[in-house]
């Protein structure tokens, strides 16, 4: 609040005054925000290993109380025969083998898997046809028309599969996504008794040169950053929607999407539901359940692709202005307090500051999450540059 004051004074009476003090001030500030950041990361992902701090104290103090402790969590853990995975898919047959090559490994024949093919015109039923025959509990599904016309297609798939599901919870993941190795242990730690929850999903580095991947990967960390924060503080935000898990009675109860609305963005729009009727306690945050997405090939498709997102989340924030209001007047001043700081003013300073937190976020996030291919100094120079690009976003939204 003193930042803001000092500023807002300053920018209002001569938009162009900026002293040094102000300068050293603001830039201490910054890598504070930086810091609490990496700070707000560290705790989550330690609260995320509790069962790991407990077991390895215990152990250090001799206690006789590992196994039953052990025996616990198991009994309180999601086994594979308590899940069924949906995947609908349209026109996805370059993208469908590192899928299903990815289910191969890592996916037991336990997990059933239901697909759903939204009438696709290309080679994918045939694909994932021939992938059912290699594999036990998997079920293909086919959709010769729209079920549901007050549904988006996604959203249709989901509600059309939701009448074979027989299992307690259920995952959702798209075509395009590629499964790592400790993906389901650790989707599988979700608490029964909530209504849903997400993991985390990053772009899939295929060519480290390339700039449309990198700037993917740098949207995709920004929303994993806004998701995190958001959580903590308990305020209705965004999740990736590629990446759920859902209770199944509780998805049935409100019958399923058809009371939540037609939305692109239907992960928000189910974040936002579940967060008015009933609580945010319903809400698990998962981020060690990490997923990759295969990239748009070209610029075209990525910025279409933003745009749906960015006008259909205003549609949902709209509707659940109620919960939004005071989330969006919080960011609207942090990010007005940017503009005026950064973009406004062209102390070069400033900028080297943002540049270094930048790279101690992402440097602490590819050591948290072991992303080995990241090239670090790539990264936090693109998301460093897009802080403008969605800042801007910010204050139209």
């Amino acid at each position: 609040s003193t930042l803001l004051y000092n500023y807002y004074n300053t920018y209002f009476n001569n938009i162009w005054e900026f002293n040094k003090m102000e300068v050293v001030f603001l830039s201490y500030n910054l890598i504070i925000f930086g810091y609490f950041m990496i700070g707000l990361i560290l705790i989550f992902l330690k609260k995320q290993k509790k069962g790991i701090w407990e077991k390895i104290y215990l152990e250090k103090e001799g206690a006789q109380s590992i196994e039953s402790n052990i025996k616990a969590e198991t009994e309180n853990r999601l086994s594979y025969k308590d899940i069924t995975i949906i995947i609908g898919f349209h026109n996805e047959e370059k993208k469908l083998p590192f899928l299903l090559d990815s289910i191969l490994k890592y996916i037991p024949n336990e997990v059933k898997i239901i697909f759903v093919d939204d009438r696709s015109s290309d080679n994918s039923y045939n694909i994932v046809e021939e992938f059912c025959k290699k594999r036990k509990n998997t079920t293909l599904l086919k959709k010769e028309k729209i079920i549901n016309k007050d549904l988006s297609p996604r959203q249709d798939n989901i509600q059309y599969a939701l009448n074979y599901i027989q299992t307690p919870y259920f995952i959702v993941l798209d075509a395009d996504v590629i499964i790592t190795e400790y993906y389901l242990d650790n989707i599988l730690t979700f608490k029964k008794q909530k209504f849903f929850g997400y993991g985390t999903t990053f772009i899939h580095i295929e060519n480290p040169k390339s700039i449309i991947e990198y700037i993917e990967y740098s949207e995709l960390f920004f929303l994993f950053i806004n998701s995190l924060i958001f959580y903590l503080f308990k305020l209705p935000g965004s999740c990736m929607g590629n990446n759920l898990i859902i209770n199944t009675k509780k998805f049935k109860q409100i019958n399923g999407y058809k009371n939540i609305g037609k939305y692109i963005v239907d992960d928000m729009a189910l974040y936002h539901y579940v967060y008015k009727n009933f609580s945010h306690k319903e809400i698990e945050f998962i981020p060690k359940a990490k997923l990759y997405t295969l990239s748009y090939k070209n610029l075209k498709d990525h910025i279409k692709q933003k745009k749906r997102w960015f006008f259909d989340s205003i549609r949902v924030s709209f509707k659940y202005y109620k919960l939004t209001f005071f989330a969006s007047i919080f960011m609207f001043l942090v990010f007005f307090s940017i503009i005026c700081n950064l973009i406004i003013n062209p102390n070069p300073i400033l900028h080297i500051f943002l540049f270094i937190n930048s790279f101690l976020l992402i440097k602490t996030y590819t050591i948290l999450f072991e992303e080995k291919q990241i090239n670090t100094i790539k990264l936090s120079l693109i998301f460093f540059l897009e802080h403008y690009f969605w800042v801007i976003l910010w204050i139209i939204y």
